[in-house]
């Protein structure tokens, strides 16, 4: 059963015309995580873009090769797919109607942050010691109730056996040499909503809400989930995106009428 979106006050109707959207997977997955998301969204979607994001070593880049095929329209990007998403906002504003950061952050690593992802991601020769430790991570990156799920599990499996070790190690340099795109984010004119997971133990929602706060973004927080709420509550998930959608544009189609 969806999720019934909290009450609000009256204000312009609801819009409910389908959009086109973007989806950029997190490290660790790849872009089947956003499949119940997406069919979770019903008849909102017209178009749909969820590209397994390229093995290369910046985020620019990766933003980049995404800029070429993406339509305009609503981008959502989860963890380092939300990264990625800040980098194409910067770089390709006219793609951007709406941005939506699933577990996300701002800011750039230390230099000793950076250097601790690279030792990490080199330690691994073989893609079978890869996908091991990735699917180890689960009790870190999933909530109590879905880590030792069956299926959630051999979903995982799959999704990391189709990610693979390069792209862990081209896009654990990547992330460790992201710029701080605060500025570029606090400044853009584009609705931003800031989604936290309840139980983020790798991003902590109090630091989720603080990166809302300063960009002046809207923000709301899914229970029952960890660090990877696109895999663990996709209906609840895609429920928060449609009111919050249905909302924003129905706000930006009266300040449009207004105009005139």
């Amino acid at each position: 059963m969806r999720p019934t979106p909290p009450e609000r006050p009256a204000g312009p109707a609801a819009d409910d015309s389908p959009k086109t959207f973007t989806f950029l997977h997190g490290m660790n997955n790849d872009a089947t995580v956003w499949a119940p998301v997406i069919r979770s969204l019903d008849g909102l979607v017209k178009r749909s873009f969820a590209p397994n994001l390229q093995p290369l070593s910046s985020v620019e880049e990766i933003a980049d090769d995404v800029a070429e095929s993406a339509p305009p329209g609503v981008l959502v990007g989860h963890s380092f797919g939300g990264a990625v998403a800040m980098a194409m906002l910067e770089r390709n504003p006219r793609l951007v109607t709406h941005l939506l950061l699933v577990a996300s952050s701002l800011g750039a690593d230390t230099p000793e942050q950076a250097d601790a992802r690279r030792k990490k991601a080199d330690r691994f020769d073989t893609e079978s010691d890869y996908i091991d430790f990735a699917v180890e991570l689960m009790p870190k990156v999933y909530h109590p109730t879905h880590a030792a799920d069956t299926a959630m599990r051999d979903a995982r499996r799959r999704s990391v056996r189709t990610y693979g070790l390069q792209r862990f190690k081209a896009h654990s340099y990547a992330i460790g040499n992201r710029p701080d795109r605060t500025t570029t984010v606090r400044n853009t004119t584009v609705p931003i909503l800031v989604v936290a997971p309840e139980s983020d133990t790798v991003i902590l929602p109090e630091r989720q809400e603080q990166f809302a706060r300063d960009v002046r973004a809207d923000f709301q927080v899914v229970a029952s989930a960890g660090h990877m709420l696109p895999a663990e509550r996709p209906e609840e998930l895609a429920a928060v995106i449609e009111d919050w959608l249905r909302r924003n544009c129905a706000d930006d189609r009266a300040r449009t009428t207004n105009s005139y």
